[in-house]
């Protein structure tokens, strides 16, 4: 069950993302900057991180004008 911390902190748009999940990507949290071979990774590795942590963090498509997702948009994001 899921708590009322994540419950509230999340925006009530829970459509899906569409990403191609293969590009290379940057996880950012805690002043730390992780490089991933694959979003899949960054996103496995954010799932992994306590519910504080999650809010704040941002993962980061190491593409040119890769795009930036914040909090809980990852929990929305869907590989093609």
């Amino acid at each position: 069950m899921e708590d009322d911390v994540a419950k509230h902190a999340r925006p009530q748009d829970r459509s899906a993302i569409y990403v191609d999940d293969s590009a290379p990507a940057t996880l950012h949290y805690s002043e730390t900057s992780v490089i991933f071979p694959t979003l899949r990774e960054a996103r496995t590795a954010w799932l992994a991180l306590s519910l504080e942590v999650k809010k704040n963090a941002s993962i980061t498509t190491n593409e040119s004008g890769g795009a930036s997702y914040r909090g809980w948009e990852i929990y929305r994001l869907w590989g093609r």
